[in-house]
């Protein structure tokens, strides 16, 4: 069985052993190795144990792996056995960098199984989920993006979040994201700083598909509690959020999955993005 080493270590198989392969950052290579149940059912939470084998290190002990694996079966711990053939990089500290790597590999993984339930049950309680992420890819705005109907990228008139929004949206290709399901937003869409709509359509590739205006009304109105659709319904502000709104409204009667967004990329973190659901 090949599989990640943290679905591994969530997803136990029923086998004895199972064959594993893991990416080491230490090496640069890809390890084998194995999992290993327990032979004796434990009484609570299964513990897992972590074992690095044939390194380049002084053997401490006089035990074998085979006697000390043995142990920890009997112990009912569940021990993942990673085999680094005597690399010559497998030394310390540079192993540090596994062990770190394996740590964010289990995280990483229970994050998204988290936010996948955590979504799940929100799909249950309302009709929209909105989920406001940071900007860039990290592990829980991928996750998010994953469960998500509809993606909402909210990108600035200046050229440094154009080029991370444009960045944002190959992104999202490369992870073969419809684009059809990908609504762009220029926030503070008016400000002049010599850059045209011309220039930030040759720069994304694409026109947004809301403009929202610069209006001193929108920081007020976040300051004050008080969306600015209902602090200044009239404004164009106010008319742009209601268009962007209109967007994940429109198959809303048809039953079909509105709404979500995905990560907002501006480097100075004042773009920021949006996911919604439709439940289903």
């Amino acid at each position: 069985m090949k599989t990640i080493i943290a679905a591994i270590l969530l997803f136990a198989s029923s086998l004895a052993a199972a064959e594993v392969r893991w990416q080491s950052a230490t090496t640069g290579t890809e390890l084998r190795g194995e999992l290993r149940q327990p032979t004796t059912k434990p009484s609570g939470a299964v513990a897992t144990v972590v074992y690095l084998k044939n390194l380049s290190l002084p053997r401490i002990g006089q035990e074998s792996d085979d006697v000390i694996l043995g142990e920890f079966a009997k112990q009912g711990m569940l021990v993942l056995v990673l085999d680094y053939a005597k690399d010559a990089k497998a030394v310390s500290p540079a192993l540090n960098a596994d062990l770190l790597k394996l740590r964010m590999d289990i995280a990483d993984s229970k994050k998204k199984n988290f936010l996948r339930d955590v979504y799940a049950t929100l799909r249950n309680m309302v009709d929209f989920v909105v989920v406001d992420t940071p900007p860039g890819f990290t592990p829980e705005v991928i996750a998010t993006i994953d469960n998500a109907t509809m993606v909402c990228m909210v990108g600035m008139l200046d050229a440094l979040s154009l080029k991370n929004t444009k960045l944002g949206l190959e992104t999202l290709g490369l992870m073969d994201y419809d684009p059809k399901k990908i609504q762009l937003v220029l926030n503070r869409a008016d400000t002049r700083v010599g850059i045209s709509q011309h220039d930030v359509v040759a720069v994304l590739g694409s026109e947004p598909n809301i403009f929202i205006p610069s209006d001193r009304e929108i920081p007020r109105s976040v300051n004050e509690g008080i969306p600015i659709t209902l602090s200044r319904p009239q404004s164009y502000a106010a008319a742009s959020f209601h268009d962007l709104a209109g967007l994940f409204l429109t198959d809303v009667s048809n039953g079909e999955p509105v709404a979500a967004g995905a990560a907002a990329s501006s480097a100075a973190r004042q773009s920021r993005s949006l996911f919604r659901f439709r439940r289903k």
